[in-house]
């Protein structure tokens, strides 16, 4: 909805439907063009996007507050267009630029966690705009890598020496990101439409007195209820609010200078943040103190002056936005919406029902996901066992180290104290309408168990619509929870460590025969300890038993591990390898399984709640080891059953009888080995995954085997993928549609039977 705020004429030319339309005709996403630079003066807007360094949403006179000094923001409103339900995709400041510039979601560019450089095969608008006859520029901050410079006719970083220059850099603090705004603007072409990004560094920390000639005083300040009202934080926020006031004088100056040259009218300005202000639970936090930014918009003659819109937008959606308004055609690659109805009132058009957040890296270990509504929130916190710690650099601060010492005086109030708090709650619900600050959590209030559900499954489409997967391990923190020092070797893991072998937390060997030692690769939940004995499952690679690794089910494991399982990738003797039979392989899943059970309380293990899977031959001896009757080692305790207590099958070999997978290795000893031939009423509860296109394991012999499990009492779920072949569900397999989505199953399936609690966290 967009309703009148201030009294004002529109001026300029009303052209409205004509800059909307695509341009017709020919090339690629990537090339398209207009067909004339007359015709692109003609119609085609200029550009300038101005983003601030971490600032609050509503920290601006535009948006109601009270005492911070921002007339120009309120200016940009008077003649434009505020947005007061607008959002970024991650409350972080690299990550969010990324997204911002590629039209994608963090976790869709490559370049999710903090300083993570944006990757040249990424698409930005940027290029498409430079293609469509536009000239573009980009002052102040930069913090998107040195891949995509060249996407910009010209980049100006703050802080960085020019060539020729003698004096050093500035140091931080001592820069805003603003200085060569006005001179870039001056040295663009005439004769082309351009697209600024102008990137500010106020508000972002290390704030100094002056730098602003009227700093606001401490008693102006309005704290948010969930920071403690002490002359310490009072002070903080003050600073910040002198760097706020100093950008808002630059934003003054760009209006100016889009005056002086005679081109306000046909050029479309946007003012924006990257994130939340930089103070804890705020900044790196998916509430809308972390997320919702300030997002004003000017384009006279086109946009009604002081009109609001209560619309969701989100920042992902700003670049498919740029380019219809362009006449450019947008790229597959986008992942936002395009919100240009927005801005001519098109009746009954809306960009968006929902707008979607994420957390990864950022100076500390964390992994979280949130949706929202116009009026509800929805968040999902993957990792437990950490608590929402702000940046390192609002750690350092004075607010936070003023909580540190009322924490530990008892004085904090409990909405002061999540910051500190673990466990967090694997889901938070808010009604933003009645708790706009986000204190009072609904998620385990039965009155709002539909809209909590509603949200979940919102949550859950996207994340497999942008194939959003979990890391295969989690990355060290950086920094001191508590000081925000530096830590030694602190750091992101290397870029090309290859995720599907992410290594196990530590190796014990289970059977030895002469120099041969078969291992298990362990996976521990977060903050695991033995006293406290989880569901555990044991993963078996496929290869036909002539070859394979663990590592195969490393991906899984890992993330089943970041759900409370032990998960375990066991090794077994192989033919190529070892030159034994499958029947050793056999032999050694069952002794596997035996070992756990036997270890459980040295492991923290549940030795009844025990579920095996794996792949291929590596299902078959998931199975084997819970329906057939022998084929053990000599001289181990059969009295330990190697039964697992569920199953996790991911396209078995389930029959090798006459006909059926293997059957020329093992010949007519196939009854005692084959799992199809030996069902029983005491088989446990199995899940099957296969694909239609499977030419080892046919659809038929799965359907065989469910009617057995069915007739034997015994629950069975099978999951038929069309199309899919032998091993869909690997990691690395495609765009790993499958192994995203087979893992969602069986969490699910594990979930039933009270292996899991909660919903799958990818």
């Amino acid at each position: 909805m967009i309703v009148k705020l201030f009294s004002g004429r529109t001026t300029g030319p009303a052209v409205l439907l004509a800059l909307l339309l695509l341009v017709p005709g020919g090339g690629t996403a990537e090339a398209q063009t207009v067909s004339s630079p007359a015709r692109q003066n003609a119609q085609q807007p200029n550009f300038v996007l101005i983003i601030a360094d971490d600032m609050g949403w509503d920290d601006t006179a535009a948006y109601g507050h009270p005492t911070v000094r921002t007339p120009h923001l309120e200016r940009l409103a008077r003649e434009g267009m505020r947005f007061d339900q607008a959002f970024v995709t991650t409350s972080s400041c690299s990550p969010s630029r990324a997204s911002i510039i590629t039209g994608r979601y963090p976790h869709s560019t490559g370049a999710a966690r903090l300083h993570q450089p944006l990757p040249a095969e990424q698409i930005t608008f940027v290029e498409l705009l430079r293609n469509a006859g536009y000239w573009t520029a980009a002052a102040g901050k930069w913090h998107l890598g040195s891949a995509v410079r060249d996407r910009f006719d010209v980049v100006k970083e703050a802080g960085r020496r020019r060539p020729g220059a003698d004096a050093p850099p500035p140091a931080a603090g001592d820069i805003n990101g603003a200085e060569e705004w006005i001179e870039t603007m001056r040295e663009r072409p005439k004769d082309k439409p351009f697209f600024l990004w102008l990137a500010s560094i106020d508000p972002h920390r290390p704030y100094r007195p002056g730098a602003t000639s009227q700093p606001h005083r401490p008693e102006d300040v309005v704290v948010p209820p969930y920071l403690p009202d002490t002359p310490e934080v009072r002070a903080d926020l003050a600073l910040y609010y002198d760097e706020v006031a100093r950008l808002d004088s630059y934003v003054g100056q760009v209006l100016g200078e889009l005056e002086r040259q005679g081109v306000a009218d046909n050029t479309f300005v946007l003012f924006i943040s990257d994130n939340g202000r930089p103070f804890p639970r705020a900044k790196t936090s998916v509430y809308d103190s972390g997320i919702r930014t300030p997002f004003i918009l000017r384009w006279p003659g086109r946009v009604q002056p002081g009109s609001i819109s209560s619309e969701l937008v989100s920042t992902v959606d700003l670049a498919p936005t740029l380019l219809e308004l362009a006449g450019v055609q947008r790229p597959s690659t986008f992942q936002g919406s395009s919100f240009a109805s927005l801005l001519t009132r098109e009746p009954g058009r809306r960009a968006r029902d929902y707008i979607f957040a994420e957390k990864n890296w950022h100076d500390f270990d964390d992994r979280v996901r949130a949706t929202r509504s116009e009026r509800y929130k929805y968040i999902r916190n993957d990792y437990r066992d950490i608590s929402n710690s702000p940046p390192a650099d609002a750690i350092r601060s004075p607010t936070f180290q003023t909580m540190r010492r009322l924490r530990d005086a008892g004085t904090l109030t409990p909405e002061q104290r999540t910051v500190f708090v673990t466990p967090r709650p694997a889901e938070e619900l808010y009604d933003l309408w009645e708790d706009p600050h986000e204190l009072r959590d609904l998620a385990g209030d039965p009155r709002y168990a539909e809209t909590l559900s509603k949200l979940r499954g919102v949550l859950d489409a996207w994340q497999r619509d942008t194939n959003d997967l979990p890391p295969a391990t989690r990355t060290p923190d950086g920094f001191d929870r508590e000081t925000g020092e530096a830590l030694p070797r602190a750091g992101l893991l290397p870029l090309d460590l290859p995720r599907q072998r992410s290594g196990p937390d530590t190796l014990v060997a289970f059977k030895r025969f002469g120099d041969t030692e078969l291992r298990l690769h362990l996976f521990f939940p977060p903050g695991h300890q033995n006293g406290n004995p989880q569901p555990a499952l044991v993963l078996f690679f496929g290869g036909g038993w002539y070859g394979g690794e663990p590592g195969q089910f490393y991906p899984q494991a890992r993330y089943f591990a970041s759900r409370g399982l032990v998960a375990i990738a066991a090794e077994y003797r192989t033919s190529n390898t070892h030159g034994t039979s499958p029947f050793e392989s056999v032999r050694d899943a069952r002794s596997a399984m035996r070992w756990v059970r036997t270890h459980a309380a040295e492991l923290g293990v549940d030795p009844q709640r025990i579920a095996a899977g794996g792949g291929s031959a590596g299902g078959h001896l998931a199975a084997a080891a819970a329906l057939l009757p022998g084929i053990d080692e000599a001289g181990e305790d059969l009295s330990v059953s190697s039964r697992p207590d569920a199953l996790v099958l991911f396209n078995p070999v389930i029959d090798n009888g006459p006909g059926g997978y293997g059957y020329e290795r093992i010949g007519e000893r196939y009854p005692e080995f084959s799992p199809l031939h030996n069902v029983a009423p005491s088989a446990p509860p199995t899940i099957v995954f296969l694909g239609t296109e499977d030419n080892a394991v046919p659809v038929q012999t799965i359907r065989r085997f469910e009617e057995r499990m069915r007739g034997a009492g015994a629950r069975v779920e099978v999951r038929l993928y069309e199309g899919q072949k032998h091993g869909f569900f690997n990691y690395g397999n495609g765009e790993n549609e499958y192994y995203f989505r087979t893992v969602r199953e069986a969490d699910r399936f594990l979930s039933s039977l009270g292996y899991l609690q909660g919903h799958p966290t990818l």
